[in-house]
């Protein structure tokens, strides 16, 4: 219910990305004559979402929801999405690694992960990041991401 949500984000590369965005390449996409988020064989980390003290006001997330459209060129290996929250008290860490069946290759599709639950840290005691962890140096493109707080 998105009624009920603490705090959503979201990017479409197309305008100016929020501060709390990290690591935002994009490149043009003549095809869909839009800017879209990339990630090459280069980059061992990829989109990154920063919540920290300057959102303190949202409390204590117990659950997020990802969504976002992906459009990979070849197999994906060791392709996931993090989850990461600590202090010097606490370290909370989750990763979902994303798999694609062979044959979405060369299509948009999309992707959506529910995180729960989480720690219950406050954010105003531990920065929240979410961030796609590219360890196995794939070329993937992304649009559209949505990410939500509960």
């Amino acid at each position: 219910d998105i009624t009920k949500s603490l705090l959503i984000k979201k990017i479409d590369f197309d305008s100016v990305p929020d501060e709390c965005w990290i690591h935002t390449a994009s490149v043009y996409n003549e095809k869909i004559k839009s800017r879209t988020g990339i990630l090459t064989a280069n980059d061992e980390f990829g989109l990154t979402l920063s919540i920290s003290n300057k959102y303190s006001n949202i409390g204590r997330p117990l659950k997020i929801f990802f969504e976002g459209k992906f459009f990979f060129t070849e197999d994906v290996h060791r392709l996931y999405l993090v989850v990461s929250q600590k202090n010097e008290n606490s370290n909370y860490y989750m990763q979902f690694e994303i798999k694609t069946g062979t044959n979405n290759k060369n299509e948009w599709q999309t992707i959506a992960l529910l995180f729960t639950p989480l720690p219950g840290i406050k954010i105003s005691e531990a920065e929240l990041a979410i961030y796609l962890w590219n360890k196995g140096r794939n070329t993937i493109f992304y649009d559209n991401i949505s990410i939500s707080l509960y």
